[in-house]
């Protein structure tokens, strides 16, 4: 008989392959081709390409994301629909577990390998727009249109950093009133 741990790898891996797009070369261990009965196949894929960790989240694709150990495609869809990508980076940028629990299908450990995974990739500048507001409050009118605004210019190819302080600068020249179109034009002037 077949141990169950090997049977139980055997599976691990026909799913990574069919439905992740895993190779054999990525969870395979050693030259022989066979699988580790120690360490999840997933899990030998992510330390065996170090390079590619942490994931960039704001240009991965799904397919990038299942690739995290830990994250299956009921939770990265999940997280990409209840959280906005503005709010996720935020998250994670801050350490938020407790806002990443609070998506269904994300635990506590999930949420912390998540930000551990994550946090090197989201700029460090975007916290303090990116970040929802605390204690759960609805953000003002102004910190929704300065937040809009730096996205816009990071969606434009600007870097975070830049984008902040280009629209700060200009929401201190234009004021609150200042609409999130007239604070881009600035932003960009």
């Amino acid at each position: 008989p077949v141990p169950l741990v090997r049977e139980h790898r055997l599976y691990q891996a026909d799913w990574l392959m069919r439905f992740y797009g895993f190779r054999l070369e990525d969870i395979a261990t050693g030259n022989d081709g066979n699988l580790s009965l120690d360490f999840d196949p997933k899990l030998v894929a992510a330390v065996r390409n170090r390079d590619k960790f942490p994931v960039e989240i704001n240009r991965a694709p799904l397919e990038t994301l299942l690739k995290v150990p830990g994250i299956g495609p009921k939770t990265a869809i999940s997280v990409m629909s209840k959280l906005s990508l503005a709010v996720l980076q935020g998250a994670i940028a801050a350490g938020d577990v407790a806002l990443l629990s609070k998506c269904p299908g994300i635990g506590r450990k999930t949420a912390e390998r998540l930000v551990i995974e994550l946090r090197d990739k989201v700029t460090g500048s975007a916290v303090s727009l990116l970040t929802p507001p605390a204690g759960g409050k609805a953000a003002t009118i102004e910190e929704n249109k300065v937040r809009d605004a730096v996205m816009a210019l990071v969606a434009l190819g600007y870097k975070a950093a830049d984008a902040d302080k280009s629209v700060r600068q200009a929401w201190v020249a234009l004021g609150a009133n200042a609409s999130t179109e007239a604070l881009i034009k600035r932003a960009l002037g």
